[in-house]
């Protein structure tokens, strides 16, 4: 699952959240990375992680929310976000540049192939920070190897995460 669109609907997005070219992804069965979620009540401190960039498969350009978050469920400033290019079963590809950071186009690009899943992250204006967040479903173990991450899923398989830069 690709999230390739801006906080919806346009008119009024109050439960959105920024989750702009997040992925969620399932194998075996199973799922393996995952969106946190809705976080609890209205008030909950959990609400507002829950909506932050930081708790989906994205990234967090300089350290800024793609959208303007306030209160329990509105939503300001938001993210410019387009759909590239797909094609069934093989890519998709899209563009986001946040709402406070405008001049950094984030392009992401999924493919998947007989090896698997590949994720590439592209800046067209430099980034002074970008951070990949990977929120993983419950009951997934973690063991950190270098730039590999071994994955356990809860009923046995495993898959390897690797990360490269070029």
């Amino acid at each position: 699952i690709f999230s390739a669109a801006a906080p919806a609907p346009a008119w009024h997005p109050a439960h959105a959240h920024c989750d702009a070219l997040s992925f969620e992804l399932s194998a075996y069965g199973e799922r393996v990375v995952c969106d946190t979620g809705e976080g609890g009540g209205e008030q909950a401190a959990g609400r507002a992680l829950a909506r932050s960039t930081r708790a989906h498969a994205t990234v967090l350009v300089n350290g800024a929310e793609q959208a303007e978050l306030w209160g329990s469920d509105r939503i300001g400033g938001r993210p410019d976000v387009g759909l590239v290019r797909v094609t069934p079963d093989t890519c998709v590809e899209a563009v986001c540049a946040g709402w406070s950071t405008p001049d950094v186009l984030h392009r992401r690009r999924l493919t998947l192939d007989g090896s698997g899943v590949h994720v590439e992250d592209h800046f067209e204006q430099p980034a002074r920070q970008a951070r990949l967040a990977l929120p993983l479903a419950p009951g997934v173990s973690v063991r950190l190897d270098g730039r590999r991450a071994q994955l356990g899923l809860p009923h046995g398989a495993g898959h390897a995460i690797d990360q490269r830069h070029r």
